[in-house]
């Protein structure tokens, strides 16, 4: 989703879709534009992400596993990678091409004192 509320928004939210699809193999949705108020009031570029239906049955059980969330998140940090070094804009911290091939850690359902 985005908003003509800046004039690079359309092309990182493309950016973000092309990645994530590449990343993810997901089915391709347009990318669309929606008068949302976190995107409508934002003074930068901006995109909201929909990463899946729960009520879908490929897509409720993706957003139930680990590594293809992972994929989706390098997805969005690549398409917003590569949005930023299409504008030229410097970036410090490099995002990786591929995630790694060792398992992530385990996140824990509970915290410590919770």
């Amino acid at each position: 989703w985005w908003y003509p509320n800046h004039p690079d928004s359309l092309r990182l939210a493309q950016s973000v879709q092309k990645a994530m699809l590449e990343q993810t193999g997901a089915f391709p949705r347009s990318v669309q534009t929606a008068s949302l108020g976190v995107l409508r009031q934002s003074e930068v570029p901006s995109t909201l992400v929909e990463i899946g239906f729960t009520s879908h049955p490929v897509d409720g059980e993706n957003l139930k596993n680990d590594a293809y969330l992972e994929r989706v998140a390098l997805g969005v940090a690549s398409g917003i990678r590569n949005f930023v070094g299409a504008g030229k804009i410097p970036h410090s911290s490099p995002i990786p091409d591929r995630l790694p091939t060792t398992p992530a850690t385990p996140i824990p359902d509970k915290l410590p004192g919770t």
